[in-house]
């Protein structure tokens, strides 16, 4: 038999199901009542955004905006949205406004693309007189900033002009890592050397030589092989200590020229009408640097150019 303590257990329970029923089913209607108000809202809304549309759907909106871009110097935006209102309202009175307007956007366009080409003009001058890797580091970082397609693209012929230019002294830069030494100028002639009696006309060099380092350099040693590009040939050789034992040390950002004469030549200068095609390979304390052509040029004259 169930004693009174379990039937008023039961009978407190069945009052909690009720409540929690009933509790429900004002959950649900309330739901319902918020889904309802917030269907009626998004019509609201819509209604309002559409209103806003037509609002702005006005000549003087249009002007307003077109105004408000040519302040913020988004001017073709600016042009764009005074033709716009131009080809809406036709008959506006605003029309003569915002031809003015949209020349004066015009005229502000060309005078800063006339400042960007001066700018780049500038930045091409400029560059000739730096370092190779220079110059390319400041036209990459010119195309990757905000200009002119156009001058973009002139940027990036000139880049590839460096690049491929780089690609040809790169053998230089390493030796000028591991020497310190960079060479400034080169001039070649032929030239007579010896004494008389025992006098050759022979090509000869002219090469500057730079210390480009933070450290003095107490060793300078140029070597030259002369080669006949023609036979394939060694034509001769020449060698010179430029800072050697006794000598002052090379300051860093200081020049010294050095004078190289071939070890072979012509005893006679009717050699001068037809001279070999040579090239020198330049050789800075043992380390390749470059090779240089040889020119043709005797008493002032280049024979190559008949």
């Amino acid at each position: 038999m169930m004693n009174f303590k379990n039937h008023y257990v039961l009978f407190f329970w069945g009052v909690v199901l009720v409540f929690m029923l009933s509790g429900c089913k004002d959950y649900k209607s309330e739901i319902n009542a918020l889904n309802q108000r917030i269907a009626q809202l998004e019509q609201e809304n819509a209604k309002l955004k559409e209103e806003i549309k037509k609002l702005r759907e006005t000549d003087q909106n249009y002007f307003n905006t077109a105004v408000e871009l040519s302040n913020e110097g988004r001017y073709k935006e600016s042009i764009e949205k005074f033709k716009e209102m131009k080809s809406k309202f036709p008959s506006s009175h605003l029309v003569g406004e915002a031809n003015k307007k949209i020349k004066e956007a015009q005229n502000r366009i060309k005078e800063i693309y006339r400042k960007e080409k001066e700018e780049l003009h500038a930045l091409l001058v400029s560059i000739k007189k730096q370092d190779i890797e220079i110059s390319i580091n400041k036209l990459e970082i010119y195309i990757n900033e905000s200009h002119p397609a156009d001058l973009i693209q002139e940027a990036k012929k000139k880049l590839d002009y460096y690049k491929k230019k780089y690609e040809i002294i790169k053998v230089e830069r390493e030796s000028e890592k591991i020497t310190g030494i960079r060479i400034v100028s080169v001039n070649s002639e032929w030239d007579w050397s010896g004494l008389l009696g025992d006098r050759l006309l022979c090509p000869k060099l002219k090469i500057k030589f730079k210390n480009i380092s933070d450290k003095d350099i107490d060793r300078l040693e140029v070597k030259v092989t002369f080669i006949n590009t023609s036979n394939k040939e060694i034509f001769g050789d020449a060698l010179t200590y430029v800072i050697g034992y006794g000598d002052a040390p090379l300051r860093p950002r200081y020049s010294k020229t050095a004078y190289l004469t071939s070890s072979v030549g012509y005893k006679s200068d009717m050699v001068a009408l037809n001279f070999p095609n040579l090239v020198a390979e330049v050789y800075i304390n043992d380390k390749f640097y470059k090779k240089v052509r040889i020119s043709k040029k005797y008493r002032g004259i280049d024979w190559g150019k008949k």
